[in-house]
C-alpha cells in the first residue's frame, strides 16, 4: 500500500483481499512494463522515491516462502496492480 500511495500520483488506492489473494491497485501511472520485474529486488526504489527499496522485495520473499509468487501488472483503466498470490493452505 505504502509503493500505491507514494508512486500512484495522489489517485485513489484500493485493496482486495481473497482467499489466497492480496491486491493492490493505484489509478497513477503505473509502471513500465520493463521494470515490473526489477522492482521486487532490494534496493530498488522509483526515480522520484525516497524509500529503501525494501518493500516490494519482502512481499515477494514472503510468496516465495509459501510457494506463491508476487506481480506487478498494468491496472485495466490505467494505473498498477501488485498482487501477492498464495497456493491453498494444506495441513499434513
Amino acid at each position: 500500500m505504502e509503493n500505491a500511495l507514494r508512486h500512484g500520483g495522489g489517485t485513489p488506492v484500493g485493496v482486495d483481499v481473497t482467499a489466497g489473494r492480496v491486491a493492490v491497485r493505484d489509478h497513477g501511472p503505473g509502471v513500465p512494463a520493463e521494470n515490473r520485474t526489477r522492482v521486487f529486488e532490494r534496493r530498488v526504489t522509483g526515480a522520484a522515491s525516497s524509500g529503501t527499496g525494501t518493500g516490494l522485495a519482502i512481499v515477494r520473499w514472503v510468496a516465495e516462502l509459501r510457494g506463491g509468487t508476487a506481480q506487478l501488472s498494468q491496472a485495466p483503466g490505467g494505473g498498477a496492480l501488485a498482487e501477492l498470490l498464495l497456493p491453498p493452505h494444506t495441513r499434513s
